[in-house]
């Protein structure tokens, strides 16, 4: 990594920078993705959920974090009722610096976007949304267990983010509320102070050959960070992985929820297909499996954020 760090959009700014002492494994990441597809379904009601949840728990808890699971009882747009669990874990919890990471770890519980109407109700994998960003949100607490990282650091594993109507059924709309039911849970009983400083996203990130760019929800939010980040990765080799094209295709997500509930600045990273401009194309299909994730993307996105978090005390001025 080159010594010096330079920001592209941003006035000159120049920071010196640091390789992490242990590196981000892209094969430890999809052995996380692995298991959580090897659960089954990770849709709330069912066992497979629970016994993830479960497995969630006990990881987090085996690399020192301190973690809780809150349980919480919704109803989905049907008003059928859903037992719902958001894992939230913390990293030097006792730190004033912090920043806070998010994925969803739950699945859809249809296939709805199949163009094969009797696969539609089938139940995808969820191999990359929600699998991916939530597999390397483990990674990265398994390395805080191996690294003393000058920073605090709150993950927030959010439930029920995938609860909207099948789009097959258009006699129920497809409204922004009935998604992220965890995370708008989460705002109305929230366990932690949300003064984290930035939050990062982290949803529908292992396609193959998988493309970032600025989604408009992230440039309103936290169009500084998000830049610093993208540079990061530029400097880091993933030039043409982190582009600077603005997009316009994401409705409702978690970072939107939490951003709207807090004074904390959320950005995401979420794949784009620039040939459908939008999402991935296995997206809520049942080819969102495990052939479909990519370990090297798994390591751009998350080699880039752990450079990010471990240097975070000198790009943090860059951000401001």
């Amino acid at each position: 990594m080159p010594k010096w760090f330079r920001q592209k959009n941003i006035t000159t700014t120049e920071v010196e920078l640091s390789n992490p002492e242990i590196s981000f494994s892209k094969d430890s990441a999809l052995s996380f993705v692995a298991k959580q597809v090897s659960f089954g379904p990770r849709v709330p009601n069912l066992p497979s959920h629970l016994h993830c949840a479960d497995y969630l728990f006990n990881k987090l808890s085996s690399y020192g974090l301190s973690v809780k699971i809150q349980e919480a009882e919704v109803e989905n747009y049907r008003s059928d009722t859903l037992h719902l669990r958001n894992i939230i874990a913390q990293y030097n919890p006792k730190h004033k610096t912090r920043i806070a990471l998010i994925s969803h770890w739950d699945t859809r519980p249809y296939a709805d976007r199949e163009p094969d109407l009797a696969q539609q109700e089938m139940l995808p994998d969820g191999a990359n949304d929600g699998g991916s960003g939530t597999a390397i949100m483990l990674e990265i607490a398994r390395l805080t267990q191996k690294a003393d990282v000058d920073l605090g650091i709150d993950f927030f594993f959010f439930d029920g983010e995938e609860t909207g109507p099948p789009e097959y059924d258009t006699s129920y709309a497809q409204t922004m509320n009935s998604y992220c039911l965890g995370s708008q849970y989460y705002c109305e009983h929230s366990l932690l102070n949300m003064n984290q400083e930035v939050g990062i996203l982290l949803d529908i990130v292992g396609g193959q050959e998988a493309q970032y760019t600025l989604e408009h929800h992230s440039v309103n939010q936290a169009y500084q960070s998000m830049l610093t980040f993208w540079a990061l990765g530029h400097n880091l080799g993933f030039d043409e992985y982190f582009l600077e094209e603005k997009t316009r295709f994401v409705g409702n997500d978690d970072h939107v929820v939490l951003n709207n509930c807090s004074d904390v600045s959320f950005f995401a990273l979420i794949e784009y297909d620039a040939s459908r401009k939008s999402y991935n194309t296995h997206q809520h299909k049942i080819s969102d499996n495990l052939e479909n994730v990519s370990k090297e993307s798994l390591h751009r996105v998350g080699s880039t954020l752990w450079h990010y978090l471990t240097n975070y005390s000198s790009l943090r001025n860059v951000n401001q």
